[in-house]
């Protein structure tokens, strides 16, 4: 069982080590549109309001004044996904990582792909299920960040590697 442990143990220090040499590659998304700027009706954000209070981010719809917007392309179709932000700082910790949402318009209605924390967030390149994956960077303390990616499992999207990072500053 000792062994076992250890090797466990080794292998989740040489997975670390490795995962902290491959940042990813992105392009970040600039989220900063109002509601009027990114074209939403009231019925829109009337519908929004819902999946996000569902998620697992701790949201209040109180707070939806205080949501940006952008709308990106995930995949290769004529449709394109809200990416949403809150700037509330209820949202945001200390460290500035805030709420982020990603939701998918079918028929109308808004569905949640994704719910996470972050500092920034952005595409890459890389696709799985037709799905550009997802990247979010966090800030974890002065020194050190998180990059993690996310790819599309064919419903949502799920964390599939972290990155840690040392900041210099």
């Amino acid at each position: 069982m000792l062994i076992l442990r250890k090797f466990v143990a080794a292998v989740i220090l040489v997975s670390t080590s490795v995962a902290q040499s491959k940042v990813p590659v992105f392009t970040p998304e600039n989220v900063k549109q109002t509601a009027s700027e990114a074209h939403l009706s009231s019925a829109q954000l009337r519908m929004i309001v819902e999946p996000l209070e569902a998620s697992d981010v701790d949201w209040d719809r109180s707070r939806v004044a205080q949501l940006r917007y952008s709308w990106v392309k995930l995949s290769r179709t004529e449709k394109r996904e809200l990416l949403v932000k809150s700037i509330a700082q209820e949202d945001c910790g200390g460290t500035g990582n805030c709420a982020y949402w990603i939701l998918k318009f079918r028929y109308g209605k808004p569905s949640l792909l994704l719910a996470t924390y972050g500092e920034d967030i952005g595409l890459q390149s890389d696709s799985r299920q037709g799905f550009c994956n997802i990247v979010t960077v966090s800030n974890l303390s002065i020194d050190t960040e998180t990059a993690t990616v996310f790819i599309f499992d064919g419903h949502t999207y799920i964390p599939q590697k972290s990155y840690e990072m040392r900041v210099r500053k």
